[in-house]
């Protein structure tokens, strides 16, 4: 075999290996990218589960190690919460938090390459604050932060700095947690309570929100994707009262990345209830991702019955447009990610358990029947 024929063989066999290492992460048929996977791509969907419990552990890690006159361990432990206080508290024009910012968003693109948009950004020219709501949970909001970091970093939304609204009890005990917060784009941390909320619109902030909260988190499964409506109205309504406008992201397979099982759903759900993170993990998946936005821009009413009527018929009317845009986008989004939709459920509140009239019937028994 001649030099250039051996060479020629050797670029075969790595593609081949590339391909089956590819082939390996994503199942056949589903849309890989032209970036082969490394091991460091779990980094990024990991991070959350990591950052919001690991943090509120590692002060418990800090102290037994101390304790234990494990002084490496302890300053290491010492030196990743100062790093993450200092991020958290970071001006948004300071440069390191650029830095980190970049390399999030380096860290992002890789893990999760495919977030395709399917519509142009609405509402560009508003000049009115709004509220986005991140649509779904996702477990460990993984898809929704890879879109905000994203919107950050090309300035789809003109630029705007937005206010995350967070647990404040998993941000109080891990600062880690804020930092990754701060980390994919947000100005502010703010804790979610009518309190905080109405400062921020007194304030005219941009908002960021999941609305869904941990019981979305909570209900979605292997079978189908729930989303939790039971919230809306008083973030709507909120909007009306405030004037501001609404941005409604729906991330497809944004809940995929984790297969997240039924096991224990009944305890689960009752910790979700109580404001408890009510989810088993299990290990990140390289998924594609595509966004479709919608756009409300109501009509501003002072506090009082016109306003709470007409946050109702624009709550209805956002969970029609949610279910038909994931009715009609099912073969555009199969086209470009090779993934077929999950079934989809509105559950809101009371949570009876009866999905949404216009999102189809259940195809088999489901935990929605123990809602």
């Amino acid at each position: 075999m001649s030099a250039g024929q051996l060479q020629e063989s050797t670029k075969d066999l790595l593609f081949r290996r590339e391909e089956v290492s590819i082939a390996n992460v994503l199942p056949e048929g589903v849309y890989r990218g032209d970036v082969a996977p490394r091991p460091s791509d779990v980094l990024f969907p990991l991070l959350e589960p990591i950052l919001a419990f690991g943090g509120i552990s590692s002060w418990f890690l800090l102290a037994t190690a101390g304790y234990k006159k494990r002084f490496v361990t302890a300053t290491v432990l010492a030196m990743v919460q100062a790093l993450s206080i200092a991020i958290g508290r970071a001006p948004e024009n300071a440069a390191f938090l650029r830095h980190a910012r970049m390399a999030f968003f380096v860290m992002a693109r890789r893990a999760l390459p495919m977030l395709e948009y399917l519509n142009a950004p609405p509402g560009k020219n508003s000049s009115r604050p709004r509220v986005v709501f991140l649509l779904p949970h996702g477990l460990f909001c993984i898809a929704g932060k890879r879109y905000c970091i994203d919107i950050t970093m090309n300035r789809r939304h003109d630029g705007r700095d937005y206010s995350f609204f967070v647990d404040e009890k998993l941000c109080a005990l891990s600062p880690i947690m804020k930092a990754c917060a701060r980390l994919c784009g947000s100005a502010k941390i703010r804790p979610v309570g009518d309190t905080h909320v109405r400062q921020a619109m007194t304030n005219r902030e941009d908002c960021v929100v999941f609305p869904g909260g941990f019981i979305e988190a909570t209900c979605t499964s292997r079978s189908c994707l729930r989303l939790y409506t039971g919230l809306y109205g008083y973030w709507v309504n909120r909007c009306i009262e405030y004037g501001y406008d609404i941005e409604v992201v729906l991330i497809y397979h944004g809940s995929d990345i984790w297969e997240h099982g039924e096991a224990f759903f009944d305890t689960r759900l009752a910790c979700a209830k109580k404001g408890v993170p009510g989810i088993l993990p299990t290990f990140p998946a390289r998924t594609p991702l595509a966004v479709r936005e919608l756009f409300y821009s109501p009509e501003q009413h002072d506090p009082g019955r016109a306003c709470v009527e007409a946050g109702r018929e624009l709550v209805a009317t956002m969970i029609d447009d949610v279910v038909k845009a994931y009715s009609d986008d099912a073969a555009r989004v199969l086209e470009l990610t090779g993934k077929p939709l999950k079934r989809l459920e509105i559950i809101g509140k009371p949570l009876i358990g009866e999905p949404h009239a216009a999102s189809g019937s259940p195809t088999r028994r489901s935990s929605m029947s123990r809602l």
